[in-house]
């Protein structure tokens, strides 16, 4: 049965790549505690500096799931086409999301949340 939770996702690549929560930790340059937060299933998304250490050690086609693909390798691109698509002011009311909001997601300054992604897919 395939992962479905962040928590479970981590785990595993976690477990294959040999490493315990600490060692992985250290290599990749995050708390032990943000190690165990995840694994524990305290935290259902990673921020994208998160993403790239952690897919410095362990396998991106377990750890990540079609939302972390989407704001590491999407979200800029895609957030643009809409605005190309749609302008900013119906943009923002499809998403019922301030602009500001809307060109920090296009710059990748802020990463879209879970929430607004689900939206988002519905353009897809």
């Amino acid at each position: 049965m395939p992962e479905t939770t962040l928590a479970e996702r981590f785990k595993k690549a976690r477990t294959l790549s040999g490493l315990t929560q600490r060692e992985l930790a250290e290599k990749v340059g995050i708390s032990n505690s943000a190690a165990n937060e995840i694994e524990a299933g305290y935290r259902n998304t990673l921020r994208i500096d998160t993403i790239k250490k952690l897919l410095t050690v362990l396998d991106e086609n377990i750890l990540l799931d079609d939302y972390h693909r989407f704001v590491l390798y999407e979200q800029k691109s895609f957030m643009k086409n809409l605005l190309n698509k749609y302008g900013i002011t119906k943009l923002c009311d499809k998403l019922k999301s301030h602009h500001s909001s809307v060109y920090r997601w296009i710059n990748g300054e802020y990463q879209i949340t879970r929430a607004k992604y689900e939206v988002i897919k519905q353009f897809k």
